[in-house]
């Protein structure tokens, strides 16, 4: 073995060989020879070339992670299980036991409403580390209710009258009209509606209601022009 003995085999009944303990040689390219001599002291020799590689540490991919849940752009509140996928070629640690999955518990009421961002570290059996994150909105606070409002314009010309009611802020699909303290009718909630008065008619008095929440807007009076306007 580079030119130093390792052994001697002076019976080939069982084969030619010996016994070689890579380890007394420093990792790298070696070369080791062998050498035949007959009875009459000829001798022939034949070499090979090998590496030796006892310390050389395996090559190790740092580990990959994702989130399965919540997903990006999801609105969370409460209490939620944050699961993430983690993966590694020599073994991964996230939460330190996942035999269960990878999983974890947040309370978003300890953070305000709003965005945050939630992020995963897998770290393998080395130290290598990769993350992986997602946005999320936490909604814990009930949103600010858009006040139901109302306006009323009222046209008079000639014999005919009739007023512009216009509303905002209004739930569902149909809100009800009333007029003068009854329900007067229903309309679509489009925000917009006209009613047409009889000739002569006096000031009404109009509120819009959710149907059915019965939630109400603001009440408006439209009254017909002065006389000599």
């Amino acid at each position: 073995m580079d030119d130093a003995s390792v052994g001697i085999d002076a019976d080939g009944s069982d084969g030619w060989g010996v016994g070689w303990d890579s380890a007394a040689v420093p990792d790298g390219p070696h070369t080791i020879r062998a050498i035949a001599t007959d009875t009459t002291g000829e001798s022939s020799e034949a070499s090979v070339s090998v590496t030796v590689a006892n310390n050389t540490v395996p090559a190790d991919n740092p580990p990959s992670v994702s989130i399965i849940s919540p997903a990006n752009g999801a609105t969370v509140s409460g209490v939620i299980t944050v699961s993430a996928d983690a993966a590694d070629d020599q073994g991964v640690v996230l939460d330190a036991d996942g035999s269960n999955g990878w999983a974890v518990e947040w309370n978003t009421a300890t953070v305000p409403d709003g965005e945050h961002s939630v992020s995963a570290v897998a770290t393998d059996t080395v130290g290598q580390t990769t993350s992986a994150g997602v946005q999320v909105t936490v909604r814990n606070e009930a949103p600010v209710e858009e006040d139901l409002t109302l306006s009323a314009k009222r046209s008079d010309v000639w014999l005919w009258s009739w007023v512009e009611l216009s509303w905002s802020g209004a739930k569902g699909d149909v809100v009800m009209i009333w007029r003068n303290g009854l329900p007067f009718r229903p309309s679509t909630n489009n925000g917009f509606t006209v009613d047409m008065l009889p000739p002569y008619s006096g000031a009404f008095t109009y509120k819009v209601c959710e149907i059915p929440r019965g939630r109400c807007s603001n009440e408006v009076t439209a009254a017909p022009a002065p006389i000599g306007r």
